[in-house]
């Protein structure tokens, strides 16, 4: 595995661990300036730091394994000037959690370096997965297909279907990695600006691959508003979800997706609704999980939910989403983002 640096002269102070899902420790990836000392592989990770009381790091395990991605602060680690606080960071991907932490900065700290500190976290991640985790991938790929191409006269039929099962596995795990790598980068370098949700909208509905063959799809609205937002980050958001409402359309008579807007102390919320198919509990509560419906994926395509980026852009943007069922059954996806109060018709 190849060495991992960052922000050399910066004095950042961080490290990486791989751990199962019940947080054992199973190496240590990266550990600037020998912040944990010398931890046992094989032992809890828990006994390397804790947090605010005794079940914070209990609380975090569950919620990185559970949601793919969890941040949580008020951590802190006996290092060898005492006692110092840190920032947690999980990843969970094929049973492996990646952690990392990076001592905090102290309350009185600019909130310019706080924010640098989660990039540079975050492009440490970016990196570890990128380039360290895609390579052992790669080389059971290559020799599956090496140990096919030379020996594939000498096997069984059976042994055959396990080469394959390999080479399979391994294609789809490698891109699950590169989707794990978009979904973190889906909200850098977002400048955020007002932004028309009709405009949006509209550049949506003119992309070919919104529109389903041989149906006739209506999207009704009125009086969509400014939003404080990012144009990019929007388009996104609604592509994928027209893209899950369209899904289930075609059990309508004559399918229809409304847009409606309300404004209330400086937040707009946003429902998009579709006239489709009843939406089932447990699609509500799974739909902005990151590799939801994955089992469904080829190796040819992307496994990572188009909800999950959306959740993450919006949550970027400071707002939030949410999947709800409709009056009718169906489902509407609820948005609610920081705008101003005008409305496309009251403008001048």
């Amino acid at each position: 595995m190849s060495e991992i640096s960052m922000g050399r002269g910066s004095g950042q102070q961080t490290f990486v661990l791989e751990c199962t899902g019940q947080g054992i420790l199973l190496s240590v990836l990266h550990d600037s300036e020998g912040l944990l000392g010398n931890p046992v592989v094989g032992t809890p990770v828990s006994g390397l730091f804790q947090g605010r009381n005794e079940a914070a790091v209990s609380q975090f395990l569950a919620e990185a394994v559970e949601g793919a991605v969890t941040v949580q602060n008020g951590f802190s680690l006996e290092t060898a000037t005492g006692r110092k606080g840190i920032r947690l960071t999980g990843f969970y991907l094929e049973n492996r959690l990646l952690i990392t932490g990076s001592l905090a900065q102290p309350e009185t700290a600019m909130l310019e370096k706080q924010v640098q500190q989660s990039k540079e976290s975050l492009e440490l991640f970016a990196y570890t997965v990128s380039h360290d985790l895609r390579e052992p991938v790669r080389m059971v790929k290559s020799f599956m297909e090496l140990l096919l191409k030379k020996y594939g006269e000498t096997l069984d039929e059976k042994a055959k279907s396990y080469v394959g099962y390999a080479t399979d596995g391994a294609g789809r795990l490698d891109i699950m990695i590169q989707d794990l790598l978009q979904y973190y980068r889906c909200t850098r370098d977002m400048d955020i600006r007002q932004v028309d949700l009709a405009d949006v909208i509209a550049k949506v509905q003119s992309k070919p691959d919104m529109q389903l063959q041989g149906i006739d799809v209506r999207v009704e609205y009125t009086g969509l508003p400014t939003l404080l937002a990012n144009q990019e980050g929007l388009q996104i958001v609604v592509t994928h979800i027209f893209r899950l409402l369209l899904l289930q359309l075609p059990a309508a008579a004559e399918p229809v997706i409304t847009i409606s807007a309300t404004y209330a102390e400086a937040y707009w919320q946003l429902l998009f609704t579709g006239n489709g198919s009843t939406a089932e509990p447990g699609q509500l509560r799974d739909i902005f999980n990151l590799f939801y419906n994955r089992a469904q994926q080829g190796v040819s395509g992307s496994a990572l939910n188009g909800m999950a980026v959306a959740k993450r852009i919006i949550e970027h943007l400071g707002g939030s989403i949410t999947a709800e069922q409709a009056a009718g059954g169906s489902m509407a996806i609820k948005i609610i983002l920081p705008g101003t109060g005008i409305k496309r018709e009251e403008r001048s």
